[in-house]
């Protein structure tokens, strides 16, 4: 969600027009405008779609009226083995990267959809571009519209940027506007969505994390209790030549250290694999995923693992002073 508001899309609401009023969407535009927030006309409609894998699903068919306009508020940025940038001229469309990830459609291949009627329509693959909303979305340049759809172009609703004012000021503002139906918050009921699976996967991840702290617990306090044990021999000597306890310790803190950062260091490579895993299996076929590694999760999750180690460490070393001299007499 953060990507796609930040990267992707900077616009915030749409607004919906009648389209039986002739200019509504020029007056809606004008209107939006005069309220400071930044708009531009689109097309965007739902089609069904039959993908290279054999199977159905639907996609949103963007289509902006003006390119330099669209461009400010809608920034398409091609992923590997795309063209960087959007080119509106050229016949064909770009698709969002999650098409690509769980369909296997490549650049050069066709997409095929169809409308509520029944008609079915093919567009060459330009491009794939970041997305990061759940479903798929395609855009095409208005040249290309017409001549797919034999129709001319007539946008449908206007994507606007509204700025330092709420949707629902902009809603009020624009009542009495000729040929306006609605506006919406777009990044609030996305971020609602968000913010859904969000809540089910915190409380998964809540879980689980408090468990691994428990097992971390136990399991890295035994291990710390049973070393002491095994080096009680060597402790015990070099006590007896004269070595304070606070010298027993550093002698078992340095192996501690050691081993904690060889730990540490397979465990972020290991949890990074795992985690890109994770993300892999519960990704829905309509979206794309984050896999990149979150370093400021790693950075906590280090300094965490490395807290446990010298708290757990500082406990078992609690025995070393209890040692008794005369035990090495039974070693």
């Amino acid at each position: 969600y953060d990507r796609q508001y930040t990267d992707v899309y900077d616009f915030n609401a749409i607004a919906y027009v009648n389209a039986g009023e002739d200019g509504a969407i020029t007056q809606v535009k004008d209107a939006l405008a005069s309220q400071g927030a930044t708009a531009t006309p689109v097309i965007r409609k739902g089609f069904i779609t039959t993908q290279p894998n054999g199977e159905r699903g639907t996609i949103r068919l963007v289509v902006p009226e003006n390119a330099n306009e669209f461009a400010s508020l809608y920034h398409v940025r091609g992923i590997e083995g795309s063209p960087e940038t959007l080119d509106l001229s050229a016949e064909g469309v770009w698709v969002s990267q999650g098409y690509a990830n769980h369909t296997g459609a490549k650049v050069g291949d066709n997409v095929v959809f169809a409308d509520a009627g029944g008609s079915t329509y093919e567009a060459p693959i330009l491009g794939f571009y970041e997305y990061w909303l759940i479903g798929h979305e395609m855009i095409m340049g208005r040249d290309y519209y017409e001549k797919v759809f034999q129709t001319d172009y007539q946008p449908t609703v206007v994507i606007a940027k509204t700025g330092d004012k709420s949707v629902g000021d902009m809603g009020q503002a624009l009542a009495d506007v000729k040929g306006f139906d609605s506006i919406v918050d777009d990044a609030e009921t996305q971020y609602n969505n968000f913010n859904t699976l969000a809540r089910v996967s915190s409380t998964v991840v809540l879980v689980y994390g408090a468990l691994a702290v428990l097992m971390a617990i136990v399991v890295l306090l035994n291990l710390n209790v049973m070393f002491i044990e095994e080096k009680k021999h060597e402790l015990i000597v070099l006590m007896i030549n004269g070595f304070s306890v606070k010298d027993a310790k550093r002698y078992i803190y340095n192996d501690t250290i050691v081993l904690s950062a060889i730990g540490i260091f397979f465990g972020v490579v290991l949890g990074c694999f795992s985690g890109a895993l994770a993300v892999t299996a519960v990704e829905p076929p309509t979206a794309a995923f984050v896999k990149s590694v979150d370093w400021p999760a790693v950075f906590i999750g280090v300094f965490g693992s490395a807290l446990l180690a010298f708290i757990m460490s500082a406990i078992a070393l609690r025995r070393i002073p209890r040692f008794n001299l005369t035990d090495i007499n039974k070693m």
